[in-house]
């Protein structure tokens, strides 16, 4: 579940984490046909269960797309063999 609010000059979003091993990140892009996403510069809090972050809008953007691009982080696995 993604929840989005926007006041005047910032963005605040928070996620429900449900899958576990994920990294988050937010991306803006300005024209969806001729433009690719770029990463934004966010203050994120990340626990177990709710990521959330704001974003600060730059006041002469008018208009764009964002996105929440997930990607998975590398795992950890314990020793082998088991000691």
């Amino acid at each position: 579940m993604l929840q989005a609010y926007i006041n005047p000059g910032q963005m605040n979003l928070w996620l429900s984490e449900d899958t576990p091993g994920l990294a988050y990140s937010v991306q803006t892009r300005t024209n969806l046909i001729n433009d690719s996403w770029q990463d934004v510069s966010v203050t994120a809090t990340d626990t177990n269960t709710i990521w959330s972050a704001e974003v600060d809008l730059p006041p002469d953007s008018g208009s764009g797309y964002f996105r929440i691009n997930a990607v998975p982080t590398p795992a950890t696995s314990p020793p082998w063999p088991l000691q």
